[in-house]
């Protein structure tokens, strides 16, 4: 019996899956640096617990204007890079 493994359709199969968990670490240390960036370029900070912070320093809620926004950019970052197959 012979098995073959078809490596690159395998990876195909799992890329979404990839892409959905890497686009989820923004909430961790691991991607911590793309909600920064995020955050930072539409003039915000994020504090320790990677809470999006308003300039007077409190926490931005989900129903402000640019938080959608500045999520869904770092998951968008977050989720582009590169995957085991180009490493």
């Amino acid at each position: 019996m012979t098995d073959v493994f078809n490596k690159a359709a395998f990876l195909a199969d799992i890329e979404p899956t990839l892409k959905a968990m890497r686009a989820e670490t923004i909430w961790g240390k691991e991607g911590r640096a793309y909600l920064l960036a995020s955050a930072d370029a539409y003039g915000y900070e994020i504090d320790s617990n990677n809470k999006i912070l308003l300039k007077n320093g409190s926490v931005m809620t989900p129903k402000h204007k640019d938080y959608e926004s500045i999520v869904s950019m770092a998951k968008k970052d977050a989720s582009n890079g590169p995957l085991w197959r180009d490493m």
